[in-house]
């Protein structure tokens, strides 16, 4: 193997390991996001929810 695709290799492998450590920190930080505002969330699905559910039953009351 001549020192260009070692280099090569050594070079891809940092970039490799790099990136899942980057992915691996955006997840990280995510969840814990996630994890302190999760009740703003949940009011955020419920709100989506009775609106959808009135927007439907107003659809439907006319038949």
């Amino acid at each position: 193997m001549s020192d260009e695709k070692s280099i090569s290799l050594l070079s891809r492998a940092w970039h490799a390991a790099v990136v899942f450590l980057g992915i691996a920190v955006a997840v990280w930080i995510a969840v814990k996001l996630i994890l302190e505002v999760w009740w703003v969330l949940v009011i955020l699905v419920a709100i989506a929810i009775a609106v959808s559910t009135l927007i439907w039953w107003r659809r439907n009351r006319y038949w």
